[in-house]
């Protein structure tokens, strides 16, 4: 399991001391687990109210949990959100920030929300099959397939897994309607969690 911890972007700033921590972990060579952990006096952190699991747009614009994940060798990307409301989404990119479209992944993720005293612990697990296949990544016969081209679940499952590059990230929303921005990496400028300067872990470990 490779963990880090967030930092908060220096343009917005919670208004009590914070910790968040993930973790990811790559399960039976089939499935990436994800984890969150946040860690402080929570009263000052709005979360959304709990409803059944359902892909849902726009989860960004409250308190949510973010992965991007691509591979070296390839523009494309994934975004995923996972909400404390247990609601989720599942997005591919042909670049940055173009060719946005709903990723298809089957069963819908499960996302798993366990809290305590000043703790907050979201989970959900990604198999590998469905994001080889919005990644467009390579064929077995070494040809490369564009995104978004009919790379089966099969095909994906029996690739190799590639070197996958991981931008993790989250939105806090506050007490006060105002939003703090966390994620391994930031670029220069404002808040940009799909600007490669995130790309900062693989499974190994945070890129040298």
């Amino acid at each position: 399991m490779t963990t880090a911890v967030l930092t908060c972007h220096g343009s917005s700033r919670p208004p009590v001391p914070l910790r968040l921590e993930a973790a990811v972990e790559l399960v039976a060579g089939a499935a990436l687990h994800l984890r969150y952990e946040l860690h402080g006096d929570l009263a000052h952190v709005r979360l959304p109210p709990a409803r059944h699991g359902v892909r849902t747009d726009g989860l960004w614009r409250h308190t949510c949990f973010e992965a991007f994940i691509r591979t070296a060798a390839c523009p494309a990307y994934v975004e995923l959100n996972f909400s404390p409301s247990t609601c989720w989404a599942f997005y591919a990119f042909d670049g940055y920030r173009e060719g946005m479209r709903a990723a298809a992944v089957d069963p819908p993720l499960a996302v798993q929300v366990h809290g305590g005293e000043g703790s907050l612990v979201v989970s959900a697990q990604l198999p590998l099959a469905p994001l080889l296949v919005a990644l467009g990544e390579a064929l077995g016969d070494g040809t490369r397939a564009a995104s978004g081209s009919a790379v089966s679940a099969a095909d994906a499952a029996a690739l190799p897994v590639p070197r996958l590059l991981l931008a993790l990230s989250a939105v806090l929303e506050h007490r006060d309607s105002q939003h703090s921005y966390w994620a391994l990496a930031h670029p220069p400028g404002k808040p940009d969690f799909h600007h490669q300067a995130g790309f900062v872990m693989n499974l190994e470990g945070m890129i040298p």
